[in-house]
């Protein structure tokens, strides 16, 4: 497989991430070549390399903080409240497990599921109130 395309479109970062990888990385053989070619190319010096990999290290900090962010009490009433509206509900719960919110989402489906559960506890109330006053 050519990686040479692929790694072109990738900033410099994650050409590094690539091109060195920690030992629990699993990358091909001519992926790490291509990013390695790449960053010839783009004339990236040894000197460079400690500061994007801080710059990289930050990232991946980053990226650990977002995944376990909660969701808000006002997000809790909003997806409970739209539980109902499924084509609003799930793909918003999707939208924030694409963009690494891991346990909002998470967070998000417990509060579909919580809202389902009090609008069919409000049914069932309703329903047997409307018995009891024919009976």
């Amino acid at each position: 497989m050519d990686f040479s395309k692929t790694m072109a479109r990738l900033p410099d970062e994650e050409l590094l991430r690539i091109a060195y990888p920690d030992a629990g990385d699993e990358f091909e053989a001519e992926a790490i070549a291509a990013a390695r070619a790449e960053i010839g190319k783009r004339g990236i010096s040894e000197d460079e390399r400690p500061q994007l990999q801080s710059r990289i290290a930050e990232l991946e900090t980053e990226d650990s903080e977002r995944a376990e962010q909660p969701l808000g009490k006002g997000g809790w009433v909003a997806f409970m409240l739209t539980a109902p509206i499924l084509i609003v509900s799930i793909p918003a719960a999707l939208v924030l497990y694409a963009m690494g919110y891991r346990r909002m989402a998470g967070d998000a489906r417990g509060a579909i599921v919580g809202g389902w559960l009090i609008y069919l506890l409000l049914l069932f109330i309703l329903a047997v109130g409307m018995m009891a006053m024919d009976g």
